[in-house]
């Protein structure tokens, strides 16, 4: 691919003009595996043309990315749990056997 333009590249034999754009690290998680770059034709050869669409597609990908991270952020926070020690749950489980052998429930034998 030729560069004639800041992110804008010319490809193949009928010179028809791409922009790339790096997908940026804290999202490529988003994106199948080996793929590290938003590539999409713009369906022309006339550079001038081509600067405009660009535009155009930059601010289309730039709200992809802000929608990406909002979904990543929103799945991190939804993997994060609460781990519990040991010492953190005995106050808990005394307090349930304190509170199980004060009642005049009779237990069950099973738990007995």
């Amino acid at each position: 691919m030729k560069a004639i333009a800041p992110n804008l590249f010319v490809r193949g034999q009928s010179s028809r003009i791409y922009p790339r754009r790096r997908i940026p690290t804290a999202l490529l998680e988003a994106y199948p595996r080996k793929k590290t770059h938003i590539v999409v034709c713009l369906g022309t050869s006339d550079v001038k043309r081509a600067k405009e669409l660009k535009n155009i597609e930059e601010v289309r990908i730039d709200a992809e990315f802000s929608r990406l991270k909002e979904e990543l952020k929103a799945k991190a926070t939804l993997k994060k749990r609460v781990k519990l020690s040991k010492l953190s749950l005995l106050p808990q489980t005394n307090r349930w056997q304190h509170a199980r052998a004060d009642s005049s429930v009779p237990s069950s034998p099973r738990f007995a």
